[in-house]
Parts: structure tokens; C-alpha cells; sequence
């Protein structure tokens, strides 16, 4: 986890401790009053789009009036790109007036100012849609990743990566691919003996239904050789749960698009 998201974590989960204690004057502390809250479809009778922290207040004074004992609880955090983090989670609670129980979960992107670190835009959809459905580009996220590469953090990699995730580097050719989280490590490994230098550098991304398409370059200076190497490179990653669970980095361009199918 990232020193950014675990800031942005702590913030969220002080927060809503204090809003499940009714206590929305704290829960809301550090809630602007630039902010725009665009709540889940099913509260839009709550106003459309909440602005500013007083607005915000109101609303949810509203709700707690319908459901006395509404409480929410975290599942996932996500860190979705510089200042921009995802939220999975659950709300529990019985109506007042008909005792019907309600069991939501529920998603939340927050942008947030990327120097004071204030939020600036949440917004909130049904369920847990999958990160195409969250983020219009998913740059931010492969750079991310391939960063966390560049400067050898295995952990953070590893958290964007599925347990049970299948990588095909450019010498999988030869080699083969590389499976889990033990397998990541191992190819870490290996490359860090094959390579004095060696890192990547993600440019271009986007989806391709819940697939992502990224272009960029590969930097490799061999240890024996001390030659350097810079070659285009095209990456395809597929997704389960937010992780990647396959991917593959192409030399050839249209062999990753011809994998696509």
C-alpha cells in the first residue's frame, strides 16, 4: 500500500467511524465546501448532486431520520492513479418505518487535490463494477504498476497483482511464463541477474472491454555485455477482481491485439 492511499484510508475510515456514530460534523471535517458529491442512482431523492460539506450534512441527517441504524463498513481500498482512490463497500440497515433490512454494497471514487490532498469529487455507483466501468483511462494505473517495477517494490506490485496471476515476459518465448506470487518474485530475481539495468516505461493505455492495451518501452543494459537495449513494447493485462490475473508484454504490436481475441 502506498504512502498516499494509506493517508487516504486512515482519512476514510476516521470519517466514517464518526458517521456511524451520527457524528457527521466530524465524519465531515475535512469535507470543502467546493466539494461534488454524486450519490448512487438510489439516492438521488437525496438532491441529485450534493455540493460543499453543510449540503452533505443535511442529506445524510435525512437518511439517518429513514434509517436510525445505517452503518458502513470497508471492504477494498484502491488506489485508481495519482489523487484518485476507489472505495468497496458496505452498507447495513433497517428502515424505520417498515423494519425492511437493507444490505448494499456500493463503490466510491474519490479525486482528491493532488498537492493539499482535500477531496474534490466523489462520486458513488451500485455495486462493484469493474475498474472500466470506475476510470475512462487506465494509464495511471499501468504506470503505477510498471513504477513499482522500475524501483524494485515488490510488495506494492505484488497488491496490484491476482495471488494466482500468469506473466509472460518478452524472453517467455524461450523461458515461459511465470506463475503467482512466488513466480513474480522469481522473475524479478532473474532479471535483476541477467540485467545491471532494466525498466519500463508505459506511455499510451486503454481498455479493450475489460482488457487493458498498453504501449510503451523497455531500457536493459546486459551485465556481460554492458550493451544497451531500448525496444517498443505492447502489454496486455487482464483483469479479475481489480488485479491483474494475466498478462503478456508483446514486441510485436499486432500479436497483442491478435491476443485480444
Amino acid at each position: 500500500m502506498s504512502e498516499e492511499l494509506d493517508l487516504f484510508r486512515a482519512a476514510w475510515l476516521y470519517g466514517t467511524e464518526r458517521f456511524n456514530e451520527h457524528d457527521f460534523e466530524a465524519g465531515f471535517a475535512g469535507i470543502p465546501e467546493d466539494l461534488e458529491w454524486h450519490p448512487r442512482e438510489i439516492w438521488q431523492p437525496m438532491g441529485g448532486v450534493i455540493r460543499g460539506r453543510e449540503e452533505l450534512i443535511r442529506n445524510y441527517h435525512e437518511l439517518v431520520a429513514d434509517f436510525p441504524d445505517w452503518h458502513i463498513e470497508a471492504l477494498e481500498f484502491l488506489e485508481l492513479g495519482s489523487g484518485v482512490f476507489a472505495v468497496r463497500a458496505l452498507a447495513t440497515a433497517e428502515g424505520r418505518a417498515s423494519g425492511i433490512p437493507v444490505h448494499q454494497e456500493f463503490t466510491q471514487v474519490w479525486e482528491t487535490d493532488p498537492v493539499e490532498r482535500r477531496p474534490i469529487r466523489v462520486r458513488e455507483y451500485e455495486g462493484q463494477p469493474p475498474l472500466s466501468g470506475l476510470i475512462d483511462d487506465p494509464l495511471p494505473i499501468c504506470q503505477a504498476t510498471m513504477e513499482s517495477f522500475n524501483s524494485r517494490d515488490v510488495d506494492a506490485m505484488l497488491a496490484r497483482l491476482d495471488p494466482e496471476v500468469e506473466w509472460w515476459p518478452l524472453r517467455s518465448e524461450t523461458e515461459g511464463a511465470f506463475y503467482g506470487h512466488d513466480g513474480i518474485r522469481a522473475w524479478i530475481a532473474e532479471t535483476s541477474e541477467l540485467f545491471e539495468h532494466s525498466c519500463a516505461h508505459i506511455e499510451r493505455a486503454r481498455w479493450e472491454g475489460d482488457a487493458i492495451v498498453a504501449e510503451g518501452r523497455a531500457s536493459l543494459r546486459g551485465k556481460q555485455s554492458g550493451a544497451p537495449i531500448e525496444l517498443p513494447v505492447t502489454w496486455l493485462f487482464r483483469l479479475r477482481d481489480d488485479k491483474v490475473i494475466w498478462g503478456r508484454a508483446f514486441s510485436d504490436p499486432a500479436a497483442a491485439l491478435a491476443a485480444l481475441d
